[in-house]
């Protein structure tokens, strides 16, 4: 008789990943490239962690997660955040969690290209 194991009652044992500089996956939405630094299937879908390129004066218009919280976390330049009709600046070091089911959006106030990780 031969025993299968079942995958689901013994996971294989997660792996530490690192992630370079310029590497992930990219991906370009509206302007803005993402770099994926972790994704659902890395983190057993707890969250995502992204580094977002913002063009100078760009950002993401006003739109609704439905399934998760967002959270940013500014490395460079100054944002403004507009999270369920609050408006916020934000500088470097600023982190900022937007609760899912809000309308929310983001733009690079500045003249240069700037940068930011995202949480989702």
């Amino acid at each position: 008789m031969v025993l299968k194991s079942n995958d689901s009652a013994n996971p294989a044992p997660r792996r530490p990943k690192v992630v370079h500089a310029g590497d992930g996956m990219r991906l370009n939405v509206q302007g803005i490239v993402f770099s994926y630094k972790a994704v659902g299937e890395d983190t057993e879908g707890r969250y995502a962690l992204t580094e977002g390129i913002v063009p100078p004066h760009h950002g993401a218009p006003e739109h609704i997660h439905h399934r998760e919280d967002e959270a940013f976390y500014i490395l460079e330049g100054e944002f403004e955040i507009e999270c369920g009709g609050e408006i916020f600046r934000a500088s470097p070091g600023t982190f900022a969690l937007l609760p899912k089911g809000l309308p929310h959006r983001f733009q690079n106030l500045v003249s240069s290209t700037e940068l930011g990780l995202l949480f989702q």
